[in-house]
C-alpha cells in the first residue's frame, strides 16, 4: 500500500515550509510556526490532521499530535471507524515518541496486517532508541523492500540501516566493510544533493563512527568537522551526539596521562547533555568513565531499562545481588527495601514505585507511568491522568502512613522522587522485571514471523533465518511447539512442510 506523504492531498503551503525547516534541523523554529498553526488546523478540514500531526510529533510535539488523532484512533462511534493507516501510523509514532513504548509498539504490528509500510520504519526506529540495533535491522531490512514510500521516508530507512550496520559490524569483516564504507558514502553523496541537511549530519555522524571502527581516526574527526557545519542548533541532539563521538574519538585508556584531561573534558559534554535533557548521552558517558570505576558501572546497569544495554555491562563486569541507589545528591538517611514492607506484587503503589526507579537518568513522565501502572491498557487523554492521579494520592499516602521519607515529585508531566534515601534495587527483580516486560516467548516469536511472511507460506529454513538461531533444530522445535498451541498451522511433509497462519 502507498504511504507516500508526497502524494497526500493538498497540503497549506505553510506546512511544506515547516517541513523544509524541519529537513534543515531547524526544529525550534517548527515548533512556534506549528503552535501558530495549531488552532487554525483543528478548526479546519481534517485531512490535513495526519499530515500536521506528522509535523508536531518530528518538532518534538508528539503530546499534541497524539491529542489531535486520539479520537479518530481510540476514540468512540463514527469518528474511530474512519480513522485512515496514516492517521493510525502516526498515533503510534507518537505514542513511542511519550514513552508509551508498548502501546505504540502493539499498534504499529498490528498496521503491519492492515498493508502499513512505514509501520516497519516506525518500529525499526523504536528498536534503536532501545539499543536493540539487531531487531531495528531486521525491521529496517523489510522497509526499505517496499518501492512505494516516499523518497525521503526511504530515506530515513536508509540512514538508520546503515547506523545499524555500523554498531554490529566486526572490524574483521574485511568485505562487509568495504561495502558499507561505499553504501555510507553514497547515501551522503545523495544527501548533500537533495539539501537533506540533518540527515547528512547523521550521516557524517555514522561515517565518523564507522572510522572509529575501523581504526581511521583522523577520518572519523574530518567527519564531525563537516556534520557540526551543516546543524545551525547548537543545543541539538545531533551536535550533542558530533561533540561526543569526537571526544570519543581521543578517549584515552585509563592508564594513560591524558586521561585525566579526557574526563574533564566529556564530563564537561555530560554537564551539557543534562541541561539539555539528552539522557542517552548522559547514560552512555558514564559506562566509558566506568572502565575505572566499576560502581559506576553497577549504577549504569541497575538505572537502565534496555537489556542490550545491560548485555554490554555484563560482558565487562558481573553486576552484585542488588545496587543502593542514592537519589538525593547528599548521603542518604535512610534506606527503603521494599521486602520489607507488605507491597502485593502488581498492585499499582508496586508498579508506580517501579515505574519511578526503572531509569536513573531518565525520569519517567506521564504517559511513561500511566503504562507501568496500568500495563495493557490504552492511554486516554481524556481519562488515563485523572487515574494516574488517584494512584499517586494513594502511593503518596502509603508512604506517610509507613512513614517512608520519600516524596513524589511532579514538575511539568516529569514524575521523580526526592530524600535523603536510597532505594534497593535487586538484580533478581530487576532480570525479572526485563523478561515480564516481553510477551510470552511463543506469542513474540509468532509475532515475528507474521511480521515477515503475513498470510505467506514459509518454509522452517526461512523461519530460521528470521530467527537466527544457533542451529535448524531448535528453529524446527519452536515451530512445533507454535503448531500445536494454534498460533501456527503446518502443511505437507518432508522437504515439502511448509507453515503458514
Amino acid at each position: 500500500m502507498n504511504t507516500s506523504r508526497e502524494q497526500s492531498e493538498n497540503w497549506p503551503s505553510e506546512m511544506d515550509l515547516i517541513d523544509d525547516h524541519l529537513r534543515k534541523g531547524e526544529r525550534q523554529f517548527a515548533q512556534e510556526k506549528l503552535k501558530i498553526l495549531l488552532p487554525k488546523i483543528k478548526k479546519g478540514t481534517r485531512k490535513s490532521y495526519a499530515r500536521f500531526a506528522e509535523l508536531l510529533r518530528r518538532s518534538g510535539l508528539a503530546s499534541k499530535s497524539l491529542g489531535l488523532l486520539f479520537p479518530y484512533v481510540r476514540g468512540q462511534g463514527r469518528k474511530k471507524s474512519s480513522a485512515t493507516l496514516y492517521e493510525k501510523e502516526e498515533y503510534a509514532a507518537a505514542l513511542i515518541a511519550l514513552k508509551a513504548t508498548n502501546e505504540g509498539e502493539d499498534l504499529l504490528l498490528s498496521l503491519t496486517e492492515e498493508g502499513s509500510e512505514k509501520a516497519y520504519l516506525f518500529l525499526g526506529l523504536s528498536c534503536m532508541s532501545k539499543w536493540d540495533y539487531a531487531q531495528a535491522l531486521k525491521y529496517l531490512d523489510v522497509f526499505l523492500t517496499f518501492k512505494n514510500t516516499s523518497s525521503y521516508d526511504h530515506f530515513i530507512g536508509l540512514t538508520n540501516q546503515l547506523a545499524c550496520l555500523v554498531t554490529l559490524i566486526s572490524n574483521t569483516e574485511t568485505k562487509k566493510i568495504n561495502l558499507l564504507e561505499t553504501k555510507i558514502e553514497k547515501a551522503i553523496s545523495f544527501a548533500r544533493k537533495n539539501h537533506f541537511d540533518l540527515l547528512l549530519s547523521n550521516l557524517l555522524e555514522i561515517q565518523s563512527q564507522f572510522f572509529l571502527k575501523t581504526s581511521q581516526v583522523d577520518d572519523s574527526k574530518l567527519s564531525l568537522e563537516k556534520a557540526s557545519t551543516l546543524l545551525k542548533d547548537n543545543d541539538s541532539k545531533e551536535n550533542l551526539f558530533i561533540e561526543k563521538w569526537k571526544l570519543l574519538s581521543q578517549m584515552p585508556t585509563i592508564h594513560q596521562k591524558s586521561w585525566s584531561s579526557w574526563k574533564e573534558k566529556i564530563l564537561l559534554l555530560q554537564k551539557k547533555a543534562l541541561k539539555l535533557g539528552h539522557a542517552e548521552t548522559v547514560r552512555d558517558i558514564d559506562f566509558y568513565l566506568g572502565f575505572e570505576n566499576e560502581n559506576l558501572l553497577h549504577k549504569v546497569y541497575f538505572g537502565t531499562p534496555f537489556e542490550v544495554f545491560r548485555e554490554r555491562i555484563k560482558e565487562k563486569i558481573g553486576p552484585p545481588a542488588f545496587f543502593l541507589f542514592n537519589i538525593s545528591k547528599d548521603p542518604a538517611t535512610f534506606t527503603f527495601d521494599y521486602k520489607k514492607w507488605s507491597l502485593r506484587a502488581g498492585s499499582k503503589t508496586m508498579n508506580l514505585l517501579k515505574g519511578l526507579c526503572d531509569d536513573f537518568y531518565r525520569p519517567i513522565n506521564r504517559y511513561g507511568l500511566f503504562a507501568f501502572v496500568y500495563p495493557g491498557e490504552f492511554f486516554n487523554p481524556e481519562t488515563s491522568f485523572n487515574k494516574l492521579n488517584v494512584a499517586l494520592t494513594r502511593t503518596r499516602q502509603w508512604l506517610q502512613k509507613n512513614k517512608i521519607p520519600l516524596i513524589i515529585i511532579e514538575k511539568s508531566g516529569i514524575f521523580y522522587l526526592e530524600g535523603s534515601v536510597e532505594i534497593k534495587i535487586y538484580k533478581d527483580d530487576r532480570e525479572k522485571q526485563m523478561q515480564e516486560r516481553k510477551v510470552d516467548f511463543l506469542f513474540e516469536s509468532a509475532k515475528k514471523l507474521k511480521i515477515f511472511f503475513g498470510l505467506i507460506r514459509f518454509k522452517a529454513t526461512q523461519a530460521h533465518n528470521v530467527f537466527n538461531n544457533d542451529q535448524l533444530k531448535t528453529t524446527q522445535r519452536l515451530l512445533k511447539k507454535l503448531c500445536e498451541e494454534k498460533m501456527l498451522f503446518k502443511e505437507g511433509l518432508g522437504k515439502n512442510t511448509f507453515y503458514h497462519f
